[in-house]
């Protein structure tokens, strides 16, 4: 008979999961200016939770960017506009 052999697999520990990540729903409505014409986050990503939706006011275009690239250049408070 075939002896079994057996390896040693580490289990999965509970807190070692990742960390939670922070949420991107206050970016949503915020809007900057990228030379062109208004650009405005619209949601959060379903896929993907570290992108968010933007779309272009002029032709209404949309597409995915992260969300750090966002807060990079929303960054400045005082350009900070929210749109209603």
């Amino acid at each position: 008979m075939a002896e079994q052999i057996v390896l040693p697999f580490r289990t999965k520990r509970k807190n070692n999961a990742r960390p939670v990540q922070m949420s991107n729903a206050e970016l949503v409505g915020l809007s900057y200016f990228d030379g062109d014409s208004n650009v405005v986050v619209t949601g959060c990503s379903q896929s993907n939770p570290a992108l968010v939706v933007v779309e272009r006011e002029s032709d209404g275009k949309t597409w995915t960017v992260p969300a750090g690239l966002i807060r990079l250049i929303i960054g400045d408070k005082q350009t900070l506009r929210r749109t209603a």
